[in-house]
């Protein structure tokens, strides 16, 4: 009769643990690629290419600066071909779409694992936040 040995059930285990452990999610901005300069007023397609992601999950599109928001795209459709087209006039502030200023913004993409909440009407019936999965930056000018 042969032996039990630990360490070789402890090393199966763990090959198993590893092999089956599902890729991360990703997320990483196409367009623009950096330092582009928008008009005011022009309209612009932003696109992301994703990998691993969940049919829950959710992409928030933001503009960080002085007079940021979160960008809010005509065909929210455009989503599921990895596109955002957006007239650059205004960013969500809120409850309110605000007019967007000259300046250099941060265009950032976050990937959240279930609906996030952005606006405050509503919000209090989210009990948890959404985890951030994974996000991606990049610079551009607003002129």
């Amino acid at each position: 009769m042969k032996k039990f040995n630990p360490s070789v059930t402890l090393l199966l285990f763990f090959l198993v643990a590893c092999s089956s452990t599902p890729d991360k999610a990703s997320v990483l901005i196409s367009s623009p690629t950096g330092n582009e300069v928008w008009g005011i007023g022009s309209n612009q397609v932003i696109s992301w290419d994703a990998k691993n992601w969940d049919a829950n999950d959710f992409l928030v599109l933001t503009l960080e600066g002085e007079a940021g928001g979160e960008i809010v795209c005509l065909d929210r459709e455009d989503f599921t071909k990895n596109q955002c087209a957006w007239a650059v006039e205004g960013v969500l502030r809120g409850d309110i779409v605000a007019e967007i200023e000259p300046g250099k913004y941060t265009l950032t993409a976050r990937l959240y694992d279930d609906l996030i909440c952005t606006t405050g009407e509503g919000c209090d019936q989210y009990e948890e936040s959404p985890k951030l999965k994974a996000k991606d930056s990049v610079n551009i000018v607003i002129e």
